[in-house]
């Protein structure tokens, strides 16, 4: 926006400039005799195309530094950007990309995102992806990516078309990684799964044995004989051994839970 504003002020300045060296030149050419007019013409002319040429390369360069400027900065952010064309396929990538995956702008340029996807990447979230590149969208994505050496990472882009002339003639994504957010995330799900583990455990595993074992009690009080309180206490000390093993699962699993959270 800057560039064009820039850019029309100096035009509307050139037009000024432009009439206003006419107009004056045209009464000054008047005021010369005929034999030195011819002269004068070409004189006035010279000065018109130089003005002009000076203008074009004022307006050319101070672009060129614009893009440079552009340039600098999407390079020297730490968030990796990729820039592809409407198909997809990458056309250029910033030194933060390059650093982190292990792929070179010359490696990769002219093939698709798609290399970057692998064996756990979503297929819902590629084709995900591909709707919003064919729809023209700006979207916010979290996808597992691979580097160059195999490895996988989260990462959160955010995906925008790129218009020239009111025409979409490419993509920019600009990612970051999450990986240590979606590890964490992992991990809040794997303690949600022990403690429904846990419950289970205590309200049945646990129970169920704790139960017998005092209803056995409340029988033996009404046995008269010792054949009876013997095949009594066998039963009993079945179900203390299921209790005592129900008990030590639930220690390993609250050790194990212990474990991860110290990790």
């Amino acid at each position: 926006m800057i560039a064009k504003n820039s850019a029309l002020k100096i035009v509307l300045l050139y037009v000024a400039v432009s009439i206003l060296w006419i107009t004056i030149s045209d009464q000054l050419v008047h005021l010369v005799e005929l034999e030195h007019r011819l002269y004068l013409q070409t004189f006035k002319g010279f000065v018109f195309v130089v003005v002009t040429s000076l203008l074009l390369y004022f307006l050319i360069q101070r672009s060129i530094r614009e893009k440079q400027k552009l340039g600098e900065v999407i390079k020297r952010v730490n968030s990796m950007v990729i820039i592809t064309d409407t198909s997809g396929n990458i056309s250029w990538v910033n030194p933060a990309f390059e650093n982190f995956t292990g792929y070179s702008l010359s490696e990769i340029k002219g093939k698709s995102t798609d290399l970057l996807h692998g064996p756990k990447t979503e297929p819902a979230i590629q084709e995900t992806i591909g709707k919003s590149l064919a729809n023209q969208e700006s979207r916010n994505f979290e996808v597992l990516n691979y580097k160059k050496n195999g490895d996988d990472y989260w990462v959160e882009l955010n995906l925008s078309p790129i218009y020239k002339k009111n025409r979409v003639e490419g993509y920019i994504s600009i990612q970051n990684i999450i990986t240590e957010r979606k590890l964490r995330e992992q991990k809040i799900a794997e303690y949600h799964e022990t403690l429904r583990q846990l419950a289970w455990t205590n309200s049945h595993g646990v129970r169920k044995p704790l139960s017998n074992i005092m209803g056995l009690v409340e029988t033996c009080k009404s046995l008269d004989t010792v054949e009876d309180f013997k095949e009594m206490h066998s039963i009993i000390e079945e179900c203390t051994s299921e209790l005592d093993e129900k008990i030590k699962d639930f220690s390993r699993v609250i050790t194990k839970f212990e474990n991860d959270d110290r990790g």
